[in-house]
């Protein structure tokens, strides 16, 4: 993914975060607070903003001291912004083979291997999540956790995005072979570069 087009996607990703945060509270949402995403300029949230408001994403924004005020935002827009937006495959550093997901089917694919994943469920929707960025990028478990259908993945337990990532990677090891795809600490995630 091009750094331009990774900015871009940061941005909508974390609008669609707040929206979906805002509409669980407040149903019809008009406006909603972004915070500056910390590895990005203030141009480029600006430049990425004005791209959106062209796009009809969204209906127009304000820039405050420390954050853009979103008005009027249009989720089924962002979503298909994000989604032309979103890095197709991770390559392995010899390039033999590709290690996607594909969202559609919830399997993941390594060359003509697959690894199927309950659809639906916490672990596609991990997957999903940690697909969706560059290998190696770390994502905190709080924020995997806003990933996540509240309808369709019940609050199991404290821990269930740890038990989603175990039992993902079992699945990965018995279908791919691959030994711990996703790597944690400190409540961290993320997919490791396969060698």
């Amino acid at each position: 993914m091009k750094m331009e087009n990774k900015a871009k996607f940061e941005i909508v990703d974390a609008i669609l975060r707040k929206l979906d945060i805002a509409m669980e509270y407040n149903g019809d949402v008009r406006k909603i607070i972004l915070d500056f995403v910390s590895q990005l300029s203030p141009d480029e949230h600006t430049a990425t903003l004005n791209e959106l408001e062209d796009a009809g994403a969204i209906k127009g924004f304000k820039k405050g001291d420390d954050c853009f005020y979103i008005l009027d935002p249009n989720k089924s827009r962002l979503y298909k912004i994000k989604e032309a937006l979103r890095q197709p495959t991770i390559h392995e550093p010899h390039g033999q083979r590709k290690l996607s997901f594909d969202p559609k089917s919830g399997k993941i694919l390594w060359g003509e291997k697959e690894c199927e994943l309950p659809f639906k469920k916490t672990e596609y929707y991990i997957a999903k999540a940690l697909f969706d960025q560059p290998t190696e990028t770390k994502i905190k478990e709080n924020n995997l956790v806003t990933y996540l259908d509240s309808e369709a993945c019940e609050a199991d337990s404290p821990s269930r995005i740890y038990d989603g990532v175990r039992r993902i990677n079992q699945r990965v090891l018995k279908d791919l072979g691959i030994k711990n795809l996703i790597s944690y600490k400190a409540a961290n995630y993320w997919i490791r570069t396969i060698e």
